[in-house]
């Protein structure tokens, strides 16, 4: 993740060397450029390397036995330096609505940068994701979000889709991992605002007993159309916080319907 930092730094340092050395030392610039570029490269490759040997040794099969730390840290870190590096003007709003303690997230779905731009603002906290099979099986990528609880769930198959619930709920009590699930059940590339809601997301803050939070993101699905040569403007908000006595008294249908509502608004006010 430094090296978006080093790289801004050596540019800056080379343009400070060209005014400040003799012309006839200029001849050092293409040299320093050329040990700094092979230190990047040698740095990326040694990272690349940590990571694929590192997931290698993490289990591949079955819930996490507890929560890991270890797997916490390397995502929160690859998740921040993806959003330094896509170049993402944020405007972020909401955050002090976010209540002490584990936490189911809702929000819309628009890019697989997502996610990682929730557990980039999100941290310290930690919070895992329900997530497609594919990510489940990429290498290096996969060992790690298993590890840090992130699960698939099966909505044709009601008995494994009610298995997932179950394990999201013993994560949230046993570990203190929050955890996000997008109600419109995959990545809206329509031109709709929002997809229908499945309304069963509710299930596992009702089992778990703990707040609802309801977010939205906004240009997300602009940042691979405009990147490398243009930042992008992506707005995160978090917009309510069903708390935990509130989600055992109503209906899910009800939940899903005013989150739903709530969501719709602010993304359709954003617009205009």
């Amino acid at each position: 993740m430094l090296v978006p930092i080093l790289c801004i730094l050596s540019v800056l340092l080379s343009a400070l060397t060209c005014w400040l050395l003799p012309v006839r030392n200029a001849w050092l610039i293409p040299i320093s450029v050329g040990f700094f570029i092979a230190y990047l490269i040698g740095f990326v490759i040694l990272t690349f390397l940590y990571l694929f040997i590192s997931s290698l040794l993490l289990p591949k099969e079955g819930p996490p036995p507890k929560k890991s730390r270890f797997a916490y840290a390397h995502i929160k870190s690859f998740c921040k330096a993806t959003v330094l590096v896509s170049r993402m003007r944020l405007t972020v709003s909401g955050l002090e609505k976010i209540p002490d303690g584990p936490f189911l997230f809702i929000s819309n779905h628009r890019s697989n940068l997502d996610p990682m731009l929730t557990i980039a603002l999100l941290s310290p906290r930690d919070i895992a994701f329900v997530t497609k099979e594919g990510n489940m099986k990429r290498p290096i990528v996969g060992p790690y979000i298993r590890l840090a609880g992130f699960l698939v769930i099966d909505r044709e198959n009601p008995r494994n889709a009610l298995k997932t619930v179950r394990t999201a709920v013993d994560l949230i009590q046993r570990d203190r991992v929050s955890f996000g699930i997008y109600p419109e059940g995959t990545r809206n590339t329509t031109e709709e605002t929002l997809l229908p809601f499945h309304e069963g997301v509710f299930m596992i803050a009702q089992k778990a007993n703990v707040p609802v939070v309801v977010a939205a993101t906004k240009n997300t699905e602009q940042v691979a159309k405009r990147f490398p040569f243009h930042s992008t403007n992506v707005s995160f908000s978090v917009l309510h916080v069903y708390s935990a006595e509130e989600i055992r008294s109503r209906r899910q249908t009800d939940l899903s319907n005013e989150a739903r509502s709530i969501m719709l608004k602010h993304l359709t006010e954003s617009d205009s």
